[in-house]
């Protein structure tokens, strides 16, 4: 009888929710801290269930939304070269899983859902900044990944 660790992501809910509230009032340093350790403990899970069946439900969320919100930290302090790189720093995570060939297709379609929203975030923030040439490239890239991602969803199935 397999004794398989059970999925419980309760200590990122914690983290999360302690950030939020640190968030709100104003602290965006101390935040930033709680939403880091949220992100280690969702790259923890995520290195420790991506290859469970079932999946997670939400196993990359956790991921995406921990990177998003030291995103809006990086932007609450104006600092958006921090905001930025973060940003890349999802998508490059996220765009290896989709890259690997052994990955699942019901962890690949939660991977490329959180790919989609560090993608739309990234185009903000170019257009923000009026980095036309450099959105122009991310929705390039991002257009060919989903190609990609669509073409191998047909022949999975």
């Amino acid at each position: 009888m397999s004794h398989q660790k059970q999925y419980d992501d309760n200590q990122w809910k914690v983290q999360i929710k302690l950030a939020n509230s640190i968030f709100s009032e104003g602290n965006v340093d101390t935040s930033i801290q709680h939403y880091q350790s949220a992100l280690i403990i969702a790259k923890k899970l995520f290195t420790e269930f991506q290859s469970r069946e079932p999946l997670p439900e939400t196993l990359t969320h956790s991921l995406v939304i921990s990177y998003l919100n030291i995103s809006s930290c990086w932007a609450a302090q104006n600092k958006k070269k921090e905001q930025i790189l973060c940003l890349i720093e999802a998508y490059d995570f996220l765009k290896v899983i989709l890259d690997n060939q052994l990955t699942s297709q019901s962890l690949s379609h939660q991977v490329f859902d959180g790919v989609r929203k560090i993608y739309l975030e990234l185009c903000l923030c170019f257009k923000e900044i009026e980095a036309h040439e450099i959105l122009y490239k991310t929705e390039q890239a991002f257009t060919e990944l989903s190609l990609l991602h669509q073409l191998r969803s047909c022949i999975v199935h």
